[in-house]
Parts: structure tokens; C-alpha cells; sequence
């Protein structure tokens, strides 16, 4: 199974190469590289947050709260290293056409073309709308924001306490 990190950019659905159809597989696309995954996206995101925050579902409604939406929200993926990284899908998470993308690593989209063009000199065809898009980008990077938002406030609120008792 694949470990979502801070350097993953977007986990995008591909038919099996395979015998069987309908049978997805992920293109995981990251910061230097790219490769397919024998499972689903929505799949690879479930299990990735089962492992480091115990319930898809709790993290789900967390970003619900935080955002005050109630569909197609971001989920933070805490990584092995601490770092939370929001991934926000482009449908409803059991569709089979979901993109899980992380706005975070984003320059931009040109819609015209469906390409995704991303911080690091690289791009990569995104067939969603361009309203899709900046509805799911915005929820995305706010959610990113948040969640470094308090991380820094924890940070601080920490190193202060230490402080104080010493």
C-alpha cells in the first residue's frame, strides 16, 4: 500500500493495465517522480489515515467542522513525520473518477487543456472543470492553511510552557 507524505501531489484513478475491467489502480503522482499503484484512490486515502488517525471518518467530519461544509471535503493525511497534508477529492469519494490532489503543491490549472502545472517545473493532465477545480482548490488550501495555522499555535504554545516552568 502507498504511504501518503508531503511530497505527494495528486493519486489519480487508472484502469487496471491488467486482465480485469473496471478494476482501478492509482497514479500517484509526487514531487520528482510518478508511478501506478495497484489499488484505488479513494482506497489508498482510507487506509493512509486509518494508520496515522485511526477513522477516515472522524477526519472527515473534523474537516467538515473546520470548514462548515458537508460535501467533498479535504482530508488531512498526517504523515510519519508529523506534517499534516490535506487532499482534497475532485467528486464524492466513491466515485471511481476521484482525484485526490493536494492544493498545497499547485501553481495552477489550465483548464482549457486539463493540466495541472505544479510548483516543482513538472504537469500533468487533471480531466476536471474548471469550476470543480477552484470550488475543491479553495477548500483545500484553507483546510492546509488551518492545519498549519495550529500546528504553529501548538508549536508556540508549547515552547512557551517550557519556558515558563523552567
Amino acid at each position: 500500500m502507498y504511504t501518503i507524505h508531503s511530497q505527494t501531489i495528486a493519486l489519480l484513478p487508472v484502469p487496471n493495465p491488467g486482465r480485469e475491467q473496471g478494476e482501478l489502480h492509482t497514479l500517484i503522482f509526487e514531487i520528482n517522480r510518478s508511478f501506478i499503484v495497484p489499488y484505488p484512490p479513494t482506497q489508498i486515502v482510507k487506509r493512509h489515515v486509518r494508520k496515522y488517525a485511526g477513522s477516515y471518518m472522524a477526519q472527515q467530519e473534523r474537516a467538515m467542522k473546520m470548514l462548515k461544509e458537508t460535501k467533498m471535503v479535504p482530508i488531512a493525511c498526517p504523515t510519519a513525520s508529523g506534517f499534516e497534508i490535506a487532499l482534497t477529492p475532485t467528486h464524492a469519494a466513491t466515485n471511481p473518477k476521484v482525484i485526490w490532489f493536494a492544493p498545497i503543491h499547485i501553481l495552477r490549472f489550465d483548464h482549457r487543456h486539463q493540466c495541472i502545472y505544479t510548483r516543482y517545473g513538472t504537469h500533468f493532465l487533471f480531466p476536471v472543470a474548471e469550476e470543480t477545480y477552484n470550488r475543491q482548490f479553495v477548500k483545500g488550501i484553507t483546510l492546509q492553511r488551518m492545519l498549519s495555522n495550529r500546528k504553529q499555535f501548538l508549536l508556540h504554545y508549547k515552547s512557551s510552557k517550557k519556558q515558563h516552568t523552567s
